[in-house]
């Protein structure tokens, strides 16, 4: 008999989860599992890449809300689909369709909260909901560890390299998808031949993004070709425009919406992982295996993907100097470039396989389940 699994998909933080829970929703053994996705929130392409890997989807497009009424609402939602086992996907940052999980009785998995990532109040009212259960239930995480004294399954990130996404139809001939890039920056205003980094981080202080603007003011000084393009969504939206007028960087950084993280990756010369505490580190992941050399902050997250020298560069948190430094050494030698991409890419084929990452989820399920 197949295992009913629903996967609970909230609204995504711009950290990258997205493209592993693809993966595994369309690789999942469907002799074993039967895999089903309730989607909040209007994720239209989200939806359309679901449909066309046979997996079956649900819909709420109301707005998330952090009271009871929510939370029943999403108790029958979840009761609808009569699932045997739930994943909440990126939990810590969705309390309330944790707590609507919990309230079933089956099993649930739910991501597990970094070490350096603040709690909040109805974070810590659905950890302890979780604890208190008499279901079984299990802590996913994607990198090795103990995270909060939890019982964490460390889950091996995997991907497939691919080509970078540079249209909306990416069966389209190179000149279509030339005529798509083109277009893309004439939308943003960036001239042609013009270098772009990018930054994809929820709009949080602990990510960095403020040492970004700062690097690319530093940048600015010295090179007019200069680029940067942030995606992500949060609280500090207003912070990071007021810094970006303060440093008079208006015209190099672009913030950008209505496009996916592999899309926007594929305009990219380099990318930036400028966060100053360990998180998911899967947009480092997804860049490597598009062939996108990155310079990311010398974290364990980080350090377990990166090469020094060979698929990027490593800096300290906050180190600004450093990451402008490192920028210019790759954008000015396009040999040590070329190598990167290259690097990046037989890095992800031969030590982060996609097929590793689905078989080790489909033993943490069932073991979840005989819990």
């Amino acid at each position: 008999m197949k295992t009913r699994l629903l996967h609970v998909v909230p609204p995504w933080n711009f950290q990258g989860s997205e493209q592993l829970f693809l993966t595994l929703a369309a690789r999942l053994d469907r002799d074993r599992f039967q895999p089903c996705t309730l989607l909040m929130g209007r994720q239209i392409r989200l939806a359309k890449q679901l449909l066309d890997a046979g997996v079956e989807i649900h819909h709420d497009d109301k707005r998330a809300q952090l009271h009871l009424t929510h939370i029943r609402r999403i108790k029958s939602l979840i009761a609808k689909t009569q699932p045997d086992l739930i994943h909440v996907w990126n939990a810590p940052h969705h309390p309330t369709h944790w707590l609507a999980a919990l309230q079933q009785q089956v099993p649930v998995i739910a991501s597990a909260t970094p070490p350096g990532l603040p709690l909040t109040t109805m974070q810590r009212l659905a950890r302890f909901a979780l604890r208190r259960r008499s279901h079984g239930y299990a802590m996913m995480a994607p990198v090795a560890g103990d995270l909060r004294n939890d019982p964490v399954d460390a889950i091996p990130m995997g991907i497939d390299s691919a080509e970078p996404e540079l249209s909306a139809d990416p069966a389209g001939d190179s000149n279509d998808r030339s005529a798509g890039a083109n277009a893309f920056r004439d939308s943003l205003g960036i001239p042609a031949g013009a270098r772009i980094a990018v930054a994809i981080n929820p709009f949080v202080p602990a990510t960095g993004l403020k040492d970004a603007i700062w690097s690319t003011d530093l940048i600015k000084c010295v090179r007019d070709d200069f680029h940067l393009l942030i995606l992500g969504s949060g609280p500090q939206r207003w912070r990071l425009d007021r810094f970006t007028n303060q440093t008079k960087t208006n015209d190099r950084i672009h913030f950008v919406k209505d496009i996916s993280a592999a899309e926007l990756l594929g305009h990219a010369d380099l990318v930036w992982q400028t966060s100053r505490i360990d998180t998911d580190p899967s947009i480092v992941l997804l860049a490597m295996s598009l062939g996108v050399p990155v310079i990311a902050t010398d974290l364990a997250s980080h350090r377990q993907l990166v090469v020094e020298g060979e698929t990027g560069y490593l800096i300290t948190p906050g180190g600004r100097a450093d990451l402008a430094r490192r920028t210019q050494l790759i954008l000015d030698d396009e040999t040590l470039q070329k190598r990167m991409q290259t690097a990046s890419k037989e890095r992800v084929k031969n030590r982060f396989p996609s097929q590793k990452m689905v078989d080790c989820y489909q033993r943490m399920c069932l073991s979840c389940l005989r819990s």
